[in-house]
This record gives structure tokens, C-alpha cells and sequence, in this order.
């Protein structure tokens, strides 16, 4: 359904008059609609078991994208450090996923120092024994692991809260001011890359996010990437069994 609204939306933009007044609910068509994706997109992170897309992710790479979105979002009055000092940081996985877990710890931290203060990064490799992956909660394997911290100073959490951190829609910020998904969305997003995450919080002292990923030996391959954009002629049999997709992929490659 959200596929229909969003191509049709935007099939519609070459339609439209160049009226600003249309333009303004054209607009907001579309972001409502991308943020209504979004939201179903944290809630199918959060409860599937496999991870649908898979490739060999640099992690360092991901999180030094994630600390330049972070410089231009978070208040100026935080600082982020990083020590990334693992010596293997390849893993199997999803890139926007992992920068989605990232990003809503980082966030998160910021958002418990209204003040300012220190954000501090840092990577390191790990060998888990069986005793270790046996004693998780998670789907654990014995074997090397990349550890990323996310640290920060600010106002930590309540004990009572604490075992609720990644349950979904749970958030202790005011109404309006968080859905309570971003760190259950983490939560999937880890547990579908065979990983594990923790928190480990005191109020006043601030509060430490964990991820574990296990690393591979893999090396990723080259692609050679076709930027011109090619017309084609000929005819494209589209198969869905929405109706509502099969117009919009129609008219989306007729155009």
C-alpha cells in the first residue's frame, strides 16, 4: 500500500501545475508517506530472524559516514571522539541497517546530555569462547567479533528502565518527542546479523551501548558502476500480484 502511495506520488510530480500551493501537499504526501515506510521499516527489522540483504560492510567506513551526519544533526555543544582501533572491521551485512544502529545510539546519547558533552566511538576485535556465546541471550558462534562502543556522559538510565531499553514503542522521552523504535530497530537489526547488543547505563555517570558483529576474512569485489542512463526499446512483462504495483512499475518504466 505504501509502495502504491509513494509512486504514485511520485509518477504524479510531472502532472502537477507550477503551483506551490499543490506543490505543498505534493510534499507532504510524500513525507508522510516515506516516514509511514520508515516506521514499518523499524518494526519488520525488529521481528525478523534472517537479514535480507547481505554484502561486506567496512563497519570503520559506516560509522565515519555516521559521525558526518551526526556533526550537522546533534547539538554543537557535543563532541565526538572515536578510537577505532580494531584490527579487522569487515562484516556481513546490511550498510543502511548498520548505519541506522549507529545513528540511533549516537542519538540517543545526545539526547541524554542537554548540556553537552562527549560521545566517544570506539572499535576493537574480540575471540568469544563457546562458555561466552553459550551464556548469551544472543545467537552467538564462537569466533572473532568486532566490539563497537558508543559511550557518552549524560544523565544515564534508571535501573527500572533498564531491561526495557529495546522493547518497542518503550521510550521515557515526553510525548511527541520519540516513537520508542529506534533501539528496537537497532535491537533486530544486530540480532538478524548474528550479533549481539547491551547497554549498560548509571544515572549520573552516563550510559555504554555495545555491539558485537562477527568479522569475516571475506574481501569485497569491485564493481564497475554504469552511471549514463540508457533508454531501451522492446517489452517488459511485469508480474505482481497487486494490482496497485503492477500500474506504478508499469508507468515508472514507460517513463
Amino acid at each position: 500500500m505504501l509502495g502504491g502511495m509513494i509512486g504514485a506520488a511520485e509518477m504524479l510530480s510531472s502532472y502537477l501545475p507550477d503551483d506551490p500551493y499543490a506543490e505543498k501537499f505534493h510534499r507532504i504526501i510524500l513525507e508522510t508517506a516515506d516516514r509511514s515506510a520508515g516506521l514499518v521499516g523499524k518494526l519488520l527489522a525488529f521481528s525478523r530472524d534472517e537479514t535480507q540483504v547481505s554484502s561486506i560492510v567496512n563497519v570503520h567506513e559506516i560509522i565515519e559516514e555516521t559521525i558526518v551526519l551526526l556533526t550537522n544533526t546533534i547539538d554543537k555543544k557535543i563532541t565526538i571522539e572515536t578510537n577505532l582501533d580494531a584490527d579487522s572491521s569487515r562484516v556481513m551485512g546490511d550498510p543502511s541497517q548498520l548505519q541506522n544502529v549507529f545513528l540511533n545510539m549516537a542519538i540517543n546519547s545526545s539526547h541524554a546530555m542537554p548540556d553537552g558533552g562527549n560521545i566517544t566511538i570506539s572499535s576493537t576485535t574480540l575471540e568469544l569462547d563457546s562458555t561466552f556465546c553459550e551464556a548469551s541471550l544472543f545467537n552467538l558462534r564462537p569466533g572473532r567479533y568486532l566490539e563497537v562502543k558508543v559511550k557518552d556522559e549524560g544523565t544515564g538510565i534508571d535501573a527500572e528502565y533498564i531491561d526495557r531499553i529495546f522493547d518497542p514503542f518503550f521510550t521515557t522521552k515526553k510525548k511527541g518527542k520519540g516513537t520508542g523504535l529506534g533501539l528496537s530497530a537497532a535491537y533486530g537489526s544486530i540480532r538478524q546479523h548474528k550479533g549481539a547488543i547491551s547497554v549498560d547505563s548509571k544515572v549520573g555517570e552516563g550510559t555504554v551501548f555495545q555491539v558485537l558483529l562477527p568479522v569475516t576474512n571475506l574481501k569485497p569485489q569491485s564493481k564497475r558502476v554504469v552511471r549514463e542512463k540508457i533508454k531501451g526499446e522492446g517489452r517488459i512483462l511485469v508480474v505482481d500480484d497487486e494490482n496497485i504495483m503492477r500500474t506504478i512499475a508499469k508507468a515508472t518504466l514507460e517513463s
